[in-house]
């Protein structure tokens, strides 16, 4: 892409720059102001602020439903919604956003609250949700430094490059589905893709398991190994090095922050399992996080954190007892040594339900693709989400 990805993560910053209170909360602007302080200034970017390229509080044909924007981009439009900053982007807003542009004959809608981007292909088969291509967490991003990530995306809609041609977005559209589906084919010994290839192999006269079809796959695609298959569950799990449990934060306040580490992102050797990783690790009360890891400078003794095992779920809970390592160990991983670790009574499984309850599934399919949330050295939870990841669990 020939449009300079710099320009418009430096305009969105700088936006942030100016509404984020100190503490770095999301601004408490209503939809007016969201529009003037963090929308606005990314259209313009991309180049949308001329009449014949913008126009604001359109009433559509078809529907009759007033939209926030039209973009035009010679012959392509383009709906964009937009939320106040402090509103979260719901499901219904999607539904209706989608339908709307159906109606229409308009192939791409945006929804927005400046802090979220929801970008969707209505000409996709399905649902909303089938037919969104990504969301991006512009605030997430600004957070962690890794803002001009999650404004990639956006950065397809530049009006100059859709004005000769949108293949380069519809191209976009479809990799970054197909991506997110075949990840998730090659993230579970359950899909669909490992069962076809166990069977084909099986009449071609090779008995493997699911688990090493899962690896053998993984290895030919250069994805990374995943866990073994996780020990028999009668196997007795490590006592917990320190027996005090976390103290759980002031209600209606964070004042500690909580993570997701996997032990899929950490990887084993000869064989070990997620599992096996994780005993040994914790029962030497450390873990480690890679090197490129956005968060791993965010890290604070007192921070909570849980464990997540490939075919278990949650397993264990425990506190950040230091900063991480300045520099890495052998294996390029930065050791984070933890306290009180705590052992969960049982796994919390992260089945479709549970899913459906955890914030960072809001405006997801519970039941769709769900291995993004698992992946990666560190993943940021809300107070919410790590008491019901953990809580169930505790003895």
């Amino acid at each position: 892409m020939a449009y300079d990805l710099a320009h418009l993560t430096r305009t969105i910053r700088t936006s942030f720059d100016d509404v984020l209170g100190d503490d770095g909360k999301p601004p408490a602007l209503n939809e007016a102001e969201t529009r003037t302080h963090l929308i606005d200034p990314v259209l313009g970017e991309l180049g949308y602020a001329s009449l014949s390229a913008i126009r604001r509080e359109v009433r559509l044909e078809a529907s009759g439903q007033v939209v926030d924007y039209i973009l035009f981009a010679g012959q392509r439009r383009v709906v964009v919604e937009a939320k106040a900053a402090n509103s979260p982007l719901m499901a219904k807003d999607s539904a209706q956003l989608v339908g709307y542009c159906a109606q229409e004959g308009i192939r791409w809608a945006l929804l927005t609250n400046g802090l979220e981007w929801h970008i969707f292909d209505v000409e996709w088969p399905g649902d909303w949700r089938a037919k969104q291509v990504v969301r991006l967490d512009v605030l997430d991003g600004y957070r962690h430094s890794a803002l001009e990530g999650q404004v990639a995306g956006l950065a397809h809609f530049e009006r100059a490059a859709l004005v000769g041609s949108e293949d380069v977005l519809i191209g976009w559209s479809l990799r970054t589905r197909a991506g997110a589906i075949l990840s998730d084919l090659v993230s579970s010994p359950d899909s669909p893709l490992i069962q076809t290839a166990k069977k084909e192999l099986a009449a071609r006269g090779l008995t493997m398991e699911p688990p090493a079809v899962l690896e053998l796959l993984r290895e030919s695609l250069g994805v990374g190994v995943p866990e073994a298959a996780p020990p028999p569950t009668e196997t007795p799990l490590p006592p917990p090095p320190a027996a005090v449990p976390p103290e759980p934060p002031t209600e209606g306040a964070q004042s500690t922050a909580c993570y997701l580490f996997s032990a899929s992102a950490q990887g084993g050797k000869d064989g070990q399992s997620g599992l096996d990783v994780l005993k040994e690790l914790l029962g030497l009360g450390r873990w480690g996080v890679k090197t490129k890891a956005g968060l791993r400078i965010q890290l604070r003794p007192g921070d909570r954190c849980c464990f997540y095992a490939a075919g278990e779920g949650i397993v264990a809970e425990a506190q950040i007892g230091g900063l991480p390592a300045k520099e890495p160990s052998g294996d390029g991983y930065y050791p984070v040594p933890l306290a009180n670790v705590r052992w969960l009574r049982s796994p919390t499984a992260l089945d479709a339900e549970l899913r459906g309850q955890l914030e960072a599934f809001e405006g997801k399919n519970p039941a769709g693709i769900w291995s993004w949330f698992v992946q990666g050295s560190i993943q940021r939870l809300t107070v919410h989400d790590y008491d019901l990841l953990t809580g169930g669990g505790r003895a």
